[in-house]
């Protein structure tokens, strides 16, 4: 509905109600009370003491028929009517039938109307914020309660096992890695400027740990940090986690670990190096292996084949043509087939 002069229109009640009225259902979307809910609407929104420059004054004749009554519901209060709503309106506002609104009898039943309306619509906020504040009421009840059982469950007594430890230093070096390498900047992590403080009790401990650094740790978990980090968590019984400790043991953690991973890593690359290097000595002695059996495996004809050779070279054996080396590259006490058939091959 447009806003005219006059007019002072609730958007927040309007979306609540969908410009459905209180006194008027129009769900039912017969033209009587679709019509009739249009006009205790706009009635209710009126406030005469902003009427405008015009503001009503169109209504001054004494009957307005039925064309004309439309017309001035559409430019002074906004309201567009369709023909069986039109029709609806002309009927229970023309008490006498003679198909004319009287406009005196229409602003008296519209005041009216508007009047009623608006004190269902008070009462009807009353009621809201009644119920709203119930509701807060018992939510915050609920907190207490909570937050009063878990002040209870988390104390410096609270057993825990390795376990527990063990996992809570994990996460939170896992959390001071992720910090150190890009501080604050990393996503879900909040500002530390909460561990600044003197003194924080577990449960304000565990509840910044999750709010700074998106840890979610157990009550035993959060006993056992602080019995980790504070130097003695049981001197006061309270177990109470100063805020500068906290952070040096934060931090000096995130460095453990840090260096623990870059350790790891030379150790992994070590063990890369040596497996890569045992693989290719077997290569090599597979190889090896192969050729000594490839040298094995002749004949009798071979042996002929081989000797006859030799007989050759050494029938044409020149001294004096062999150069300085000559035959030292046999000088040697011992060797493999392999060398052995190179020298030959070159000498």
């Amino acid at each position: 509905m447009d806003e005219s002069p006059g007019l002072i229109v609730d958007k927040e009640l309007g979306k609540i109600f969908n410009g459905n009225t209180l006194t008027v259902d129009r769900s039912s979307r017969k033209p009587r009370d679709t019509g009739l809910s249009k006009i205790v609407w706009a009635a209710a929104q009126m406030n005469p003491r902003n009427k405008g420059s015009t503001g009503l004054a169109a209504f001054r004749m004494r009957e307005m028929d039925p064309e004309t009554f439309r017309e001035l519901l559409k430019r002074t209060l906004s309201i567009s009517l369709t023909r069986d709503e039109l029709r609806e309106m002309v009927d229970y506002f023309d008490p006498d039938m003679n198909g004319y609104v009287t406009t005196s009898d229409f602003l008296s039943r519209f005041f009216k109307m508007g009047g009623i309306e608006k004190q269902a619509q008070d009462k009807w906020r009353v009621e809201k914020a009644k119920k709203m504040c119930q509701k807060e009421a018992v939510i915050e009840r609920r907190r207490t309660k909570k937050r009063e059982l878990l002040t209870q469950a988390i104390t410096p007594q609270t057993k825990f096992t390795e376990r527990d430890r063990e996992s809570a230093l994990n996460k939170l070096g896992q959390a001071s890695l992720l910090y150190m390498r890009d501080r604050t900047r990393v996503p879900g992590f909040a500002e530390m400027k909460g561990f600044r403080v003197k003194s924080l009790q577990p449960l304000e401990f565990r509840d910044l740990l999750k709010k700074s650094l998106q840890l979610q740790l157990t009550n035993r978990e959060i006993v056992a940090l602080i019995d980790e980090i504070a130097d003695d968590p049981h001197k006061d019984g309270s177990g109470l986690v100063d805020g500068a400790t906290f952070m040096a043991f934060f931090l000096r953690l995130g460095r453990s670990m840090h260096n623990d991973e870059i350790a790891e890593a030379k150790l992994e690359l070590r063990k890369k190096k040596l497996r890569q290097q045992i693989s290719e000595m077997r290569i090599r002695e597979d190889e090896a292996f192969q050729k000594e059996i490839q040298l094995l495996d002749w004949s009798q004809a071979d042996l002929q084949s081989a000797l006859q050779k030799l007989r050759d070279v050494a029938a044409r054996y020149d001294r004096r043509a062999l150069g300085p080396a000559q035959l030292e590259a046999f000088s040697a006490n011992g060797m493999t087939p392999e060398v052995f058939a190179r020298q030959l091959s070159r000498t």
